[in-house]
């Protein structure tokens, strides 16, 4: 009953001192230092709310994540048919994700309360214990989730092979020595930043390259697997799956369509935002606009066409939606990445960011994104493995990109936040 409570008591007290802090930004008569003291105090109460809200949180996951993962366990044991190998790779994934409940959590809360309560010596060690086994919990995590999906590719593509090659001995050897790399890994990040964010950057794209690859390669196999089936049974599809089809996707279009139609209007009415970052936004809602109004519509059409045997408006309406798709997904991902490096710019350059930011050169980078997604969406119909290839390359940039920049204003911010920490308990 407390966490609830606790959590209403932030949520409320964040949203009251952020309209206090808008209203003093929209009030010019206050006298100036008048103004800045209450902005200061308001501040204050803001920043307090967040940390108990960010510990509640944690609180309320940390249950979470023990209740779930207890029962997947419990499940497990329970479970005959898996094969034995699968079964203790989903075991260490659910006695890491346990750990991370029972750890990582628990101390991630404490840390948020003493900052709240400013408590520097407990704040350091729950800050110091939090990240190295949040580093070594999620580290296994992720090598462990790679190895599953291998796993499971290597399950398809040996046979009966499979349990020869795959036992229960070799599965435990690599846990082993993910764990012990993990755990060195985490001790070490304490030690050398720069090498650990190199290397977590790595591990994470080395995963997500091996993970993507083999999940590719089951799709692939399962489509041409099912599109045998369906050659040899010569059957249309479901009318009714058709037809539900469709009602979502004019659904998901109506949302599409008035959503991002009133994100444009808010942009259009705001003024404080830099022009270039507003540009930006103005073309991610720009694309999700234009795949309610235009994708969505041609998926309905393709689906309807199915349903009445409209077969030639059935293979014009799947090749409009395949290019309008790739092309808008594409541009939004591009605007996404150039979000991100936007916001690490204005961190990095600080004056000096909107003399190098400008809209031209914003204007020039989003018209290159256009012309690059549509030569890319043009192409989908004369080479498809190539345009396949040339979106996971392009993703996989993407994702790099901006996870490089995100954890670089993350810990900008953090090294700024521990200086305020030192500086506080300098003070008498």
């Amino acid at each position: 009953f407390i966490l609830p409570v606790h959590i209403l008591l932030s949520l409320m007290a964040f949203l009251g001192n952020f309209l206090v802090l808008v209203a003093l930004h929209k009030v010019s008569s206050l006298h100036p230092p008048s103004k800045l003291l209450q902005r200061c105090l308001a501040t204050t109460d803001l920043l307090v709310s967040i940390s108990i809200s960010f510990s509640a949180v944690n609180i309320l996951l940390s249950i979470t994540a023990i209740l779930g993962n207890s029962l997947i366990l419990v499940a497990l044991h329970k479970e005959s048919c898996l094969h034995p190998p699968s079964k203790l790779l989903y075991r260490c994934l659910a006695a890491t994700d346990l750990l991370v409940g029972l750890v990582t959590q628990p101390h991630c809360a404490v840390y948020w309360m003493s900052v709240v309560y400013e408590h520097w010596s407990l704040c350091r060690y729950a800050r110091d214990a939090m990240e190295i086994t949040g580093y070594t919990l999620c580290g296994v995590s992720l090598l462990t989730m790679t190895a599953i999906s291998v796993d499971r590719l290597l399950a398809m593509l040996l046979g009966l092979r499979y349990k020869e090659i795959v036992t229960f001995r070799r599965t435990y050897i690599i846990l082993a020595i993910v764990w012990v790399a993990c755990l060195i890994s985490g001790l070490f990040s304490h030690l050398n930043f720069r090498i650990t964010f190199w290397g977590t950057l790595v591990s994470i794209s080395s995963c997500l390259v091996i993970s993507i690859t083999s999940y590719t390669k089951i799709f692939r196999a399962l489509n041409h697997h099912q599109a045998q089936i369906q050659d040899f049974a010569q059957q249309p599809p479901s009318q009714p799956n058709s037809v539900s089809f469709s009602a979502v996707n004019i659904l998901l279009s109506i949302t599409a369509t008035l959503g991002n139609s009133l994100i444009l209007v808010a942009l259009h009415k705001e003024s404080s935002l830099h022009p270039p970052s507003k540009l930006f936004y103005r073309c991610l809602a720009t694309t999700d606009l234009l795949i309610g109004l235009v994708t969505q519509p041609l998926y309905a059409t393709y689906w309807m066409s199915l349903v009445h045997e409209h077969w030639s408006l059935c293979q014009y309406s799947n090749d409009a939606t395949g290019v309008t798709c790739y092309v808008l997904c594409l541009v939004s991902l591009l605007t996404l990445t150039a979000i991100s490096v936007d916001r690490l710019l204005a961190l990095l350059l600080r004056l000096r960011y909107k003399e190098i930011v400008t809209l031209r050169r914003t204007y020039i980078i989003l018209a290159i994104f256009w012309v690059v997604s549509l030569f890319a969406g043009l192409f989908l119909l004369l080479n498809n493995r190539i345009t396949l290839w040339c979106s996971f390359i392009i993703t996989l940039c993407c994702l790099v990109t901006s996870f490089a920049s995100y954890t670089k204003i993350f810990c900008a911010l953090g090294h700024h936040q521990v200086q305020i920490q030192d500086h506080a308990q300098q003070q008498p």
